[in-house]
């Protein structure tokens, strides 16, 4: 499976750090040693040097400590200069890791041509099958076909290839078998940037920026005015937030200072932002309180309002309005169908996992 997989690689990752960490520590260690060492020898030197003569009577205990004082004051730069020395070595590292990224060639090709469609299109996967790696296949034999406008909750265990399945709609993989149509068109005939636009995801983990509330929202696209903005904002339900906040839209936002709730509503104004045709999204009202869930849920509802979704769930309650279910388990679909149709027929495994909780899928 591919948590072997993904644990290699940790193992490698964890290896190379703790071999740089070392050798990091070790030249921190002697450059330490070094700088105590002339502190001590030139300590010793004055000492050695200055005693003699105050016992001749050369020199008075009092000018012995201003020579000990002064050689003080001369080592401070040369301390200085070592810091700084240790500085440019960890810059010299940044600069090499920035520069690995910067060489990193994607794998994925981006030859299409096809551009972006508006409004909701359909989703197809016909035969699937996709490994991080040769030889274990995370996902496998996925057939199905998520009409225009509807609405599919997707749910699983952890490891059955929710997230992958997801990831592989968007592009960030490219499948080994199979294929994956939008409106008929395979993903890889459209152009990356093209494919992206008609697509938003929406996670649980919302990352924002220390910029305005206004960048956070439109990935600082200058070319999005700032009524647009404010109508976006009013549709999540999100305005009396703003209208507390002192500097409207040109707030610095600072992620400390906002709440779950706060935080995944910006993640849906960033969604409604884009006009996608297609929403992926991650349930993430579970750990918010009663209020700002009930907002969470009014904003779900708009955003989804004629798009194609996927909603992956992790609990029940939220697939109550979404039209059709489909349940993986190990790389593999248990059960796909309308979600009234499974509710009405009580041999399905949706119907059994409605009676006994979803507890008993996750773990």
């Amino acid at each position: 499976m591919y948590v072997d997989y993904v644990f290699s690689k940790y193992h490698d990752y964890a290896r190379n750090e703790y071999q740089g960490y070392s050798k990091a520590i070790l030249k921190s260690r002697l450059v330490t040693l070094v700088s105590f060492f002339i502190m001590g020898l030139g300590v010793t030197l004055v000492y050695a040097t200055g005693i003699p003569l105050v016992e001749e009577g050369s020199i008075t205990p009092g000018t012995l400590y201003l020579f000990v004082f002064y050689f003080g004051l001369l080592l401070q730069p040369i301390f200085e200069l070592l810091r700084q020395i240790q500085n440019l070595q960890q810059a010299d590292a940044s600069i090499d890791r920035i520069n690995e990224f910067f060489a990193t060639k994607t794998v994925l090709e981006d030859k299409g041509e096809k551009e972006a469609l508006q409004g909701p299109v359909d989703i197809e996967f016909k035969d699937l099958r996709f490994s991080y790696h040769e030889e274990d296949y995370v996902l496998q034999e996925i057939n199905f076909q998520l009409k225009k406008g509807k609405t599919m909750g997707l749910i699983g265990k952890t490891g059955s290839g929710k997230t992958t399945l997801s990831r592989l709609i968007y592009r960030l993989y490219d499948y080994e078998d199979g294929e994956i149509l939008i409106e008929g068109i395979k993903t890889k005939d459209y152009s990356l940037h093209e494919l992206r636009k008609m697509i938003v995801i929406v996670t649980q983990q919302v990352e924002l920026f220390a910029a305005t509330i206004k960048e956070n929202i439109t990935f600082f696209d200058e070319t999005i005015s700032d009524e647009v903005v404010l109508e976006t904002i009013e549709r999540v339900g999100l305005t009396d937030w703003l209208n507390s906040q002192p500097n409207g839209l040109k707030t610095e936002l600072k992620k400390a200072g906002l709440s779950a709730g706060e935080s995944q509503l910006l993640a849906f104004a960033r969604a409604f932002i884009t006009n996608p045709s297609i929403v992926i999204l991650d349930e993430a009202s579970s750990r918010l309180d009663p209020a700002t869930e009930v907002l969470i849920e009014k904003a779900v509802n708009k955003l989804l309002e004629n798009r194609t979704a996927i909603v992956i769930a992790h609990r029940l309650e939220t697939l109550e309005e979404v039209d059709e279910i489909l349940i993986l388990d190990d790389g593999k679909i248990k059960e796909y169908g309308d979600r009234k149709k499974l509710v009405e027929d009580k041999t399905s495994y949706y119907s059994h996992l409605r009676e006994v909780g979803i507890e008993e899928l996750l773990v």
